[in-house]
């Protein structure tokens, strides 16, 4: 859209591999190398923190897309240089608590990464869950790390548990990967 309107924009992909020391050299090296004049990214709570840092640092405008302005740090919430445009946490709550009122659900299950975003939205769902006396079947918090290896064993337990929905915290290829 941007070049059809005449704007020189070229859009430059790094790869932080899901590790925040490989995000902050990505950053580091779209700002020193490419000379990026702002950047998108820091999708999870734990690989943005750092960018946000060198955001200050390299006077780079960041877009974080995914992260509620409720999980980012009071630094990260005061820097000049960050932005969310993610959906907060309480509108989140608000569309949930609806949905599941909608569904009338008994049970719900839960399987969250062992990170701040995770266990925020895991928190949020126990919460309404305990309001609208839904039952939590199932209660599954994982490593980022060893998700690809112990998805399938965790989808074994909850379809065991046969619970009337999920709240799954997953990436596309993790939840591709979970169905």
């Amino acid at each position: 859209d941007l070049h059809s309107r005449g704007s020189a924009i070229e859009l430059l992909v790094e790869d932080d591999e899901t590790n925040p020391s490989k995000a902050a050299l990505a950053f580091t090296r779209l700002v020193q190398v490419n000379k990026i004049q702002a950047a998108i990214g820091g999708t999870w709570d734990f690989l943005g923190e750092p960018i946000y840092l060198l955001a200050t640092k390299y006077r780079i405008p960041i877009l974080t897309p995914s992260n509620p302005v409720e999980i980012l740090s009071p630094e990260a919430r005061q820097n000049p240089w960050v932005y969310s445009n993610a959906v907060t946490l309480e509108a989140e709550r608000k569309a949930l608590g609806q949905f599941l009122k909608d569904k009338k659900l008994s049970s719900i299950a839960l399987v969250y990464s062992d990170i701040p975003w995770g266990n925020r939205h895991a928190e949020m769902v126990k919460n309404l869950a305990r309001e609208l006396n839904i039952a939590i079947s199932g209660d599954e918090r994982f490593s980022l790390e060893s998700y690809p290896t112990v998805l399938k064993s965790i989808a074994l337990r909850i379809k065991a548990q046969n619970p009337g929905g999920i709240f799954c915290t997953l990436d596309d290829g993790g939840l591709d990967n979970f169905l």
